[in-house]
């Protein structure tokens, strides 16, 4: 898991399709930013976009969609390394989930405070 403490020049890796929930969340990361923008990458594989997130070569993850055999294996990788992972909304995730926000604890924590506003 990455050591970044802020957005401020990180990369996050969003493995969903465009929706509006989506957009409204990237908007609230983006306003909070102090830069005021978010820079993002989407790959459709949610295991290889977890692994960026694992290895350190992305900041942040964040899922939205999918099934059980989508997040079973991106959940384990990303919490081995280091990552905090809850749903977008804060709430503890678990395999009933189908939305995931991982980063490490201190970016994870400022990540939720401005999504959740």
């Amino acid at each position: 898991c990455s050591q970044a403490n802020s957005l401020t020049d990180t990369v996050g890796v969003v493995s969903s399709g465009i929706r509006q929930n989506n957009i409204d969340v990237l908007q609230k990361m983006v306003d909070s930013s102090p830069k005021g923008k978010v820079a993002t990458m989407s790959i459709y594989c949610m295991g290889i976009s977890a692994a960026f997130a694992a290895s350190g070569k992305r900041d942040w993850y964040m899922m939205s969609g999918g099934a059980l055999w989508d997040h079973a294996a991106p959940s384990l990788i990303l919490e081995e390394s280091g990552c905090k992972i809850t749903t977008i909304e804060g709430k503890p995730w678990t395999f009933k989930e189908n939305t995931m926000l991982a980063a490490n604890p201190k970016l994870h924590e400022y990540i939720s405070t401005a999504i959740t506003k």
